[in-house]
């Protein structure tokens, strides 16, 4: 389900919208729907990632579904698309890569971008506002390329953070120089002791478990960057 809410006028009143006929049926896109992105080309073409693994395209004017993508390794946890509106990124839960679509020709995969992702958290990436590159929190992808099959390189990029940079977002404006990052993750108690039975007596935190849990700004040149 898709609910849309209007911010011009105060409330929660809300309309929603089924991205299926009924539960049991066959058609439709199923599951929870877990990010949205809109193109920004103003054609009202918005795409909706769902947990079951399916990306649909839908028109906003007509609330109806345009058609599907499929080959997500699991549950979408973004999307988002190039500034042209041409291409499509996607992210799935626990994916080591970043999926690369080309709406105009719809149903297949176009970029399979890999990057480091061993957890369970929700890993977000970002596109500059020229479309020129992609940074997935670990790796810059240069999206320049005259053989648009060809998968983007990887740029030299040094690491920002000493744990997992989860998030990561180019400045609106001024995306070649700021850039903010997100890190950090859960950390569990290691135990040291137990008694006869088995039960923790003793709970410590690992002192080699590295803790960066920080927002970060960053002054950055093409391929490095300073903190701010």
């Amino acid at each position: 389900m898709i609910e849309v809410f209007r911010t011009d006028r105060p409330g929660s009143e809300s309309t929603k919208y089924s991205t299926t006929p009924s539960r049991r049926s066959g058609q439709g896109q199923k599951g929870l729907i877990s990010s949205l992105a809109f193109n920004p080309d103003r054609s009202g073409v918005y795409a909706a990632g769902s947990f079951t693994g399916s990306i649909g395209i839908y028109s906003e004017q007509h609330q109806r579904l345009i058609y599907q993508l499929t080959g997500s390794e699991a549950g979408v946890t973004q999307v988002k698309f190039t500034p042209d509106g041409n291409y499509l990124y996607s992210a799935s839960r626990k994916s080591s890569h970043i999926l690369g679509w080309d709406v105009r020709q719809t149903g297949s995969i176009l970029h399979r971008l890999e990057r480091a992702n061993a957890t369970n958290q929700r890993m977000t990436f970002d596109i500059d506002r020229l479309g020129h590159r992609l940074y997935g929190g670990v790796t810059l992808f240069d999206l320049q390329t005259t053989d648009e099959h060809a998968a983007p390189a990887s740029v030299h990029w040094p690491r920002l953070h000493h744990d997992v940079c989860c998030a990561v977002e180019f400045h609106p404006i001024h995306a070649n120089t700021i850039l903010a990052s997100c890190s950090g993750q859960r950390k569990y108690p290691l135990d040291l002791e137990e008694d006869e039975d088995g039960k923790a007596s003793n709970g410590a935190v690992d002192e080699e478990a590295v803790v960066d849990n920080r927002l970060a700004l960053w002054r950055h040149a093409s391929s490095s960057a300073t903190t701010s």
